[in-house]
C-alpha cells in the first residue's frame, strides 16, 4: 500500500509539475494575447483621438470663420441702418420741400391767373371804350 501511496503522490507531483508548466504556458499565451489586444485597443484609441483632434481643429476654424462672418454681417447691418436713417431723413426733407414748392406754385398760379384776368378785363374794357360802348374815363 505504501508503494501505492508513493506512486499516487509521485503522480500528483508529476501532474502538478506538468500542470504548472502547462498553466505557465497558458498564462504566457493569455498575457501575450491580452497585451496584443490592449496594444490594438490603444492604437484604435490613438486613431480616434487623432480623428477627434482633427474634427476639433476644423470646428474651431469653422467657429472662427462664423464669428468673423457674424462680425461682418453686424457691420453691414449697422451700415445699412445708418444708410436707411439718412435716406429716410432725406426723403422727409424732400417731402417738406415738395410741399413748400407745391404751395408756392399754387400761390404763383393764383397770382398769375389773377394778373391775366386783370389784363384781359383791361383789354376788354379798352376795346369796349374804343368801340364807344363803354364810357369809363380812367381807361
Amino acid at each position: 500500500m505504501m508503494k501505492f501511496i508513493l506512486c499516487y503522490v509521485a503522480s500528483l507531483v508529476l501532474c502538478a509539475c506538468c500542470s504548472a508548466d502547462a498553466l505557465a504556458q497558458d498564462y504566457r499565451e493569455k498575457t501575450t494575447s491580452l497585451s496584443q489586444q490592449m496594444h490594438g485597443t490603444l492604437d484604435e484609441l490613438r486613431a480616434q483621438q487623432e480623428v477627434l483632434q482633427t474634427a476639433l481643429t476644423e470646428a474651431r476654424n469653422d467657429l472662427s470663420l462664423s464669428q468673423e462672418q457674424v462680425r461682418e454681417l453686424r457691420t453691414e447691418c449697422h451700415d445699412l441702418n445708418i444708410s436707411l436713417t439718412n435716406t429716410s431723413a432725406k426723403l422727409a426733407d424732400y417731402a417738406t420741400k415738395s410741399t413748400v414748392l407745391e404751395h408756392s406754385r399754387n400761390g404763383w398760379r393764383k397770382s398769375s391767373l389773377t394778373a391775366w384776368g386783370i389784363i384781359a378785363i383791361y383789354f376788354i374794357l379798352k376795346i369796349l371804350k374804343l368801340l364807344g360802348k363803354l364810357h369809363v374815363p380812367f381807361i
